[in-house]
């Protein structure tokens, strides 16, 4: 066994040919030199964790919408499909964003989630709703 130290290799700093900040970033938000990729600077998403989410939420909302006008929202509820996925999208959303840093898009991850799930309740209620009227109504 031997006695002497290990020795860490030094790194040379990177440097970059291009700017690559984000107007409006904080600096606190730079990731440092020594912990970048070598091929660019944004190793990840700077929406954070949840965007994908809460906008897939906002985007079912918008189809929970539009579904009544092709005229599916009488069939068996059908529209409450993607009122619930609005919710359970919104929710995973707020809980991802919770879970991982905040990143400077983080209001607009929450506002969107929590519109998601506001409409997705409305929706739900809104299609279970007509479903019960179609249903009891003779023709």
């Amino acid at each position: 066994m031997s006695t002497q130290p290990q020795l860490q290799p030094q790194m040379a700093p990177v440097q970059h040919p291009y700017d690559m900040t984000t107007p409006g970033e904080p600096a606190g938000y730079r990731i440092p030199a020594q912990y970048r990729r070598p091929l660019g600077e944004f190793p990840r998403d700077k929406r954070g964790a949840g965007w994908f989410y809460a906008f897939a939420s906002v985007t079912s909302l918008i189809l929970t919408i539009f579904m009544p006008l092709t005229g599916l929202s009488g069939i068996f509820g059908l529209t409450a499909i993607p009122s619930v996925a609005a919710v359970v999208l919104g929710i995973v959303a707020l809980v991802k964003l919770g879970r991982y840093p905040q990143t400077i898009y983080a209001g607009k991850t929450k506002v969107c989630a929590w519109i998601g799930i506001i409409g997705g309740v409305l929706g739900t209620l809104i299609a279970l709703s007509l479903a019960v009227l179609f249903i009891t109504i003779d023709f």
